[in-house]
């Protein structure tokens, strides 16, 4: 329920807000740390991490008037895997950001990092690997294709080392069939 409150706050925001900036920018996601963000250490769960960063990647759909258009064409976007690596930790009523930014993509998939940033440290870092569905479709929306239909004429670059290692950690923890 937090979740989808903050989300509504978000959408709100961001409705009123200029939407001219590029997806492939940083995005950064504002919040404070709630009570019912807190595990039994008080301090943030790590779970709530990987919710809050689901409102970050939002966030750019949101902020570059993307969401709409990918929502009304049938295309919603899923996560394939995510790891994240804690430096500190978030107290209640901690005020932090998430900066998203896309890192970089292949022929199917987005590779974005996600830093959690409180008083100009980072607290925590994570690497996402995401993709686009189509509703009814089991085949991925190629991400060429996506941004081409975004109106994003950028050509796909390598992706970082970074990237490249959760390629490989999807690789080695893939099941076997």
């Amino acid at each position: 329920m937090n979740l989808l409150f903050r989300f509504t706050i978000l959408v709100l925001i961001r409705f009123f807000s200029n939407k001219d900036k590029n997806i492939l920018e940083k995005m950064n996601t504002h919040f404070i740390v709630t009570p019912f963000d807190l595990d039994l250490n008080f301090h943030m769960n790590n779970g709530k991490f990987f919710s809050l960063m689901d409102l970050g990647r939002m966030d750019i759909l949101l902020s570059t008037g993307s969401f709409k258009k990918i929502i009304f064409n049938g295309y919603y976007p899923v996560v394939v895997s995510e790891v994240i690596r804690f430096k500190r930790s978030l107290s209640l009523f901690q005020k932090f950001y998430i900066e998203t930014s896309i890192e970089g993509w292949d022929d199917r998939d987005f590779y974005m990092k996600q830093d959690f940033i409180s008083n100009g440290e980072i607290v925590a870092t994570a690497m996402v690997k995401a993709r686009f569905k189509k509703r009814g479709q089991k085949l991925s929306v190629s991400s060429p294709d996506l941004l081409k239909f975004l109106g994003i004429s950028k050509q796909m670059e390598p992706i970082p080392a970074i990237a490249q290692h959760l390629k490989e950690i999807d690789q080695i923890m893939s099941p076997k069939k």
